[in-house]
């Protein structure tokens, strides 16, 4: 018998296949405090402590396996010792143990420095049932909010903030009619940028003033100190040119002509051209002869509306992906530049990811949130973490959706990956390594290993999902960065 070499306990991170580099005969399983999952030429079977497993070889001169897959199954992370030997098992001579390099392989990055984690929602359908739904209708007018004098607002993780003029910020649910905000934060300090506003995954809120300035500081439930002007954005942004988006560590904008897209770093530097808006205008030389308004849909998603001029323009969409680069979309919405209420509009300042509504303000110096455009609703989807309801994403479903009676419940068949994870992560399928899910029957479980979805070439398929259970995504941490 020879053995493998290493002397050290293996970590096995709970749920995740970890491929073994060992040749031989048998594997024994020395030391564990959980059961372990051994995978042996597809061949799966579950060891405690102090148990072996034989293979006999097809080749004579040549060991039964090379490599086998060992999956924790126990509740928690553990440590283990494996012993892997040529020919028979004999307790009295095993002497050797196997050192484990868990690891796992992406599409695009390599491999990833981290195992993964799980990461859970909850998630079902608030509604079910066809309704339409009218542009221009104002469905939460703000009662008791504070006086603003420009007024500018984003999108972040679903929900709307809107920055008052005394350097507050409210967050609101777009789909919220009540009028009652979610929270709110004060203590921010000097805010007065009007021209566009974004907030990026640590909290930190930019604004951009009338002459390109850029302005930074933190939010959060304490005050932070005033926030100062960090740099100017060149001379390349004016007010009339609305929108702010912060993306893969980066601020965009429109330039001051609205015929193109530039970026800068965080402190107002490095400004480089993004994207030539020229070939994609229609009447570039119109009024102000260029686009107006670029907003943020959250993901990478863009819209961006062509010119200002009096009565219907169009509102086009991009996508700008982790590295910059713009693509044109389909799904330009035919909509005014501002909302038509009967009063004199501003124009949107936010708009949701399914563009069905946005944040706009009005003469009468209050925020409003209102229909963007015509839209019929099959259904309103959500997800939060389990049991926590201030956490919630909700979503506007705008194609049928189907639903299955159950033993336990009803069964909601949807994109729930791409809903949960895709909405707000972009590319999550070079993050995800598994999921679980309660389909109404059974919770049913599907793995990738030591492979990501997109490693492996495996797409996420419409899941039916039992209404108001939990979904476990097993993803490498870095999705969240």
């Amino acid at each position: 018998m020879s053995a493998s070499n290493g002397d050290e306990p293996i970590f096995l991170k709970a749920g995740v296949n970890t491929n073994v580099r060992a040749p031989g005969d048998f594997v024994f399983l020395k030391e564990a405090a959980f059961p372990v999952e051994v995978t042996i030429h597809g061949q799966t079977v579950k060891m405690d402590p102090g148990e072996s497993r034989g293979i006999p070889r097809s080749n004579y001169n040549e060991p039964a396996f090379s490599s086998f897959e060992a999956k924790n199954t126990g509740p928690a992370d553990q440590s283990v010792v494996f012993v892997v030997g040529e020919g028979s098992y004999n307790k009295v001579i095993v002497d050797g143990q196997v050192n484990i390099s868990a690891y796992v392989k992406t599409a695009a990055r390599g491999t990833a420095d981290s195992l993964p984690t799980d990461y859970q929602r909850e998630v079902g359908a608030l509604s079910v049932g066809e309704t339409v739904i009218t542009a221009d209708t104002a469905d939460w007018t703000g009662t008791g909010v504070k006086d603003v004098s420009y007024g500018v607002a984003c999108i972040f993780n679903g929900l709307f903030y809107l920055l008052y003029d005394d350097n507050t910020i409210s967050v609101i649910d777009p789909y919220q009619a009540t009028g009652t905000f979610i929270k709110h934060y004060g203590g921010i300090g000097s805010l007065w940028g009007s021209a566009g506003m974004a907030i990026n995954e640590y909290g930190v809120v930019y604004t951009k003033g009338s002459s390109g300035q850029i302005f930074a500081g933190q939010i959060g439930g304490t005050p932070s100190g005033a926030l100062s002007q960090v740099n100017t954005f060149g001379p390349y942004v004016a007010t009339t040119r609305y929108g702010l988006m912060w993306w893969k560590g980066r601020l965009y904008s429109l330039n001051g002509s609205g015929k193109a897209v530039h970026s800068c770093a965080p402190d107002g530097t490095d400004i480089k051209v993004e994207l030539d808006l020229t070939p994609y205008l229609d009447s570039p030389e119109q009024s102000n002869g260029g686009a107006d308004v670029f907003l943020h849909l959250g993901n990478g998603e863009v819209m961006i509306y062509d010119h200002y001029v009096t009565g219907v323009g169009a509102w086009k969409k991009y996508h700008v992906n982790d590295a910059g680069v713009f693509e044109r979309k389909t799904g330009d919405v035919n909509s005014e530049m501002s909302h038509d209420s009967g009063r004199s509009a501003e124009v949107w300042r936010a708009l949701t990811p399914d563009c069905s509504r946005g944040v706009v303000t009005f003469s009468d110096a209050r925020y409003r949130i209102a229909e963007f455009q015509n839209v019929t609703s099959y259904a309103e989807l959500y997800h939060q973490r389990p049991g926590d309801a201030a956490t919630i994403v909700r979503k506007r479903v705008l194609d049928p959706i189907s639903v299955v009676t159950t033993r336990v419940g009803d069964a909601v068949i949807y994109d729930w990956a791409g809903f949960v994870l895709g909405d707000q992560f972009g590319n999550y399928a070079d993050y995800l390594t598994g999921y679980a899910y309660d389909n109404g029957d059974v919770v049913r479980t599907v793995d990738t290993g030591t492979q990501t979805f997109s490693r492996r070439s495996v797409s996420v398929p419409d899941l039916a999902v039992l209404d108001g259970s939990t979904m476990t995504f097993k993803v490498l941490p870095d999705i969240f960065d």
